[in-house]
């Protein structure tokens, strides 16, 4: 089964060059907002970061998984398989506001285990942005919006606050 990936219609719809998603004024104002808030933060404790524009460079290999390859990895599971499966449940398709349960379940989750690799504060705040990922989850059906926005919040942090 791969309806965790997205709705079986938009699957069997053929490809597109764009993804609906990206006519989604909702998505671009989210793919923004994470980069500016790591540049205001990163620009708020500026005497504590060195700010290195070829960082990327530096060191490629651990730019790429941090970038690329934990984005994709986490969002298959986090936002595909457990969002994708808790939303096969009526009771976690019911939103507070505009979050599903499920998505506010699987945020919890993926926060918790930040909370094993990051200090508790920055852990606490991966709750944030998972929400974000797991709205267009919800919104899309699929997990490639949530998998852009993962990556660009990460390039943005990496870039900005290191590799650390």
């Amino acid at each position: 089964m791969v309806a965790w990936m997205g709705n079986r219609e938009k699957m069997e719809s053929g490809s597109r060059i764009a993804e609906p998603f990206l006519r989604d004024v909702l998505f671009w104002v989210a793919f923004v907002a994470g980069p500016l808030i790591c540049a205001f933060a990163a620009w708020y404790y500026t005497y504590t970061v060195a700010f290195d524009v070829a960082r990327p460079l530096h060191a490629s290999d651990r730019f790429f998984i941090l970038v690329v390859a934990y984005p994709l990895m986490e969002e298959v599971i986090f936002r595909g398989a457990l969002q994708g499966w808790l939303l096969d449940f009526a009771w976690a398709r019911r939103r507070i506001v505009f979050i599903s349960l499920a998505n506010i379940i699987t945020s919890l989750v993926f926060t918790g285990l930040h909370g094993f690799s990051h200090p508790a504060v920055m852990a606490a705040l991966v709750f944030f942005p998972s929400i974000v990922f797991g709205f267009f989850r919800d919104r899309t059906g699929s997990i490639a919006a949530p998998v852009i926005l993962h990556s660009s919040y990460n390039l943005a942090y990496f870039w900005l606050f290191g590799l650390s």
